[in-house]
């Protein structure tokens, strides 16, 4: 599956590595997926914002997803993005343990 019919790809990255672990004083950190059998039943309003954005259902489990999510208005703080594109983060090549591509990825796609 992979996103997009088999046409994309998963990322995984060293939960290890450094750059994961550079700011955890200051709102940086990974954490891992919750997994649940029912969605939560409150308003995002109700929910603690974190437990919302780090929850999944359990059909999902097998991936054992960690997630990192920073608020954008503390990305010039981590100085991890240029003007162009804002929130997007250049992560170390030694931070990534491997690459799975989709069955249906495109070459092009893969270089």
């Amino acid at each position: 599956h992979y996103g997009n019919s088999y046409k994309g790809f998963v990322v995984e990255y060293d939960a290890k590595n450094e750059f994961f672990h550079r700011g955890e004083d200051i709102n940086f950190t990974l954490r891992p997926v919750m997994y649940a059998s029912t969605r939560p039943n409150k308003n995002i309003n109700e929910l603690d914002i974190n437990d919302f954005l780090y929850i999944k259902s359990n059909i999902w489990a097998y991936e054992n997803e960690y997630r990192l999510v920073t608020p954008l208005t503390d990305n010039e703080r981590y100085l991890w993005y240029d003007n162009k594109k804002r929130g997007v983060c250049d992560i170390p090549k030694q931070a990534v343990k491997s690459i799975i591509f989709g069955a249906k990825l495109s070459q092009d796609t893969i270089r």
